[in-house]
């Protein structure tokens, strides 16, 4: 995680966020710093033992540090990009009518940029030997636990749904909304909160880490959320100059990388002060870093990068607070198309309104 949050640069992107949301989102950001570091600075003796065991010492948060901690929560949507690595090793090695056999989930119905190429329409559904040629082109093996890589099996999802005024006795919508997170995760990610002052009152969970409820009523709305798995992150084959591997082509162009350095410090009880330090080069293009110079990818000898739309879309105001503070669907769903986390959300007001609306900047890809 600590390499890949530095190939990111999402330190960096933090950092430049800092200096470009709105004086609201600021003025919504501060207090809830405040609060941290009133906490760090007067109660050390309630500190997780963590603490005193791996030697760290606690440091007063930053504005940097908070919006770091809240878009890393928002990579942790972006999932998909692995997905794209195993499609890309699949058509490696076994051709493209083979892996378009296992119709990946990128694939949109509606849209016949992605559909597989014409020899491979038609053909019957994937055969279990596919399936297993795939697997040992791959390098894996299968779960020994299940009979056949067919076998269903339960996973984690989420729901969140309403139901009209029409079948309440209350004649008001009600909402439901599980985000099934696995609660023996420490730290957690939820925890239950209520915010009320004279001006607003909320109950409902909030994630550790920055001001607002994720999932919420109040007297006005209530709103849940799903995970949206929107397609936020692209990976691209780059083509090194072959008269100089320290530069990459745009077409004919020969462009150098752009490099930077960061620092890795690695417990070592046999370094001075425990630690030792490693040097990481990140390589970018104008797309973002490249992820195969460290480990991050399934497919050898391809110089792979990342483009993670977020930093490049992001908005000077997150609708977090918009959203708390909204008094009716309409507001809510306002509030949401500012939000740069792809999620579904569901809304409910007290005149019987309800909304389904989807979070999250996609690229539009032409």
């Amino acid at each position: 995680n600590d390499r890949l949050m530095r190939v990111l640069d999402m330190s960096g992107f933090a950092e430049r966020l800092a200096g470009e949301i709105s004086d609201r989102e600021r003025a919504f950001l501060q207090p809830y710093l405040d609060g941290v570091n009133a906490y760090i600075a007067t109660r050390r003796d309630e500190f997780p033992l963590m603490f005193g065991v791996m030697g760290h010492e606690v440091d007063p948060w930053t504005l940097e540090d908070m919006l770091a901690i809240q878009y890393f929560r928002v990579w942790s949507s972006s999932v998909n990009w692995k997905d794209e690595l195993l499609t890309l090793r699949l058509i490696d090695a076994l051709g493209p009518d083979r892996a378009h056999e296992l119709r990946p989930l990128n694939i949109n119905p509606d849209d016949p940029r992605t559909e597989p190429p014409a020899a491979v329409k038609g053909l019957p559904p994937v055969e279990e030997e596919v399936v297993y040629e795939a697997v040992a082109a791959l390098g894996l093996e299968l779960d020994d636990r299940f009979d056949s890589p067919f076998t269903a099996r339960f996973a984690i999802g989420s729901d969140a749904w309403a139901t009209s005024g029409g079948k309440s006795a209350g004649g008001m919508p009600i909402l439901s909304s599980d985000p099934h997170l696995d609660a023996r995760q420490l730290p957690g990610f939820w925890y239950p909160m209520a915010l009320i002052t004279p001006e607003l009152r909320a109950v409902g969970a909030a994630n550790p880490g920055g001001p607002g409820l994720g999932i919420a009523r109040t007297d006005t709305i209530a709103y849940g959320a799903t995970n949206g798995y929107a397609d936020v992150v692209d990976l691209f084959v780059e083509r090194i100059d072959p008269a100089d591997d320290s530069r990459y082509l745009e077409g004919e162009a020969s462009v150098p990388f752009t490099v930077r350095e960061e620092f890795l410090l690695i417990k070592d009880a046999e370094a001075d002060g425990g630690y030792r330090r490693e040097v990481m080069v990140v390589r970018e293009t104008d797309r973002g870093p490249v992820i195969s110079d460290h480990g991050m990818s399934l497919v050898p000898d391809k110089v792979l990068t990342l483009r993670w739309s977020v930093p490049a879309f992001v908005l000077p105001d997150s609708g977090v607070p918009e959203l708390l503070e909204a008094r009716s669907v309409d507001a809510a769903v306002a509030a949401i198309r500012k939000m740069t986390t792809p999620l579904n959300y569901v809304v409910v007001d007290v005149e019987g309104n309800i909304a389904r609306a989807a979070s999250g900047l996609v690229p539009d890809r032409v």
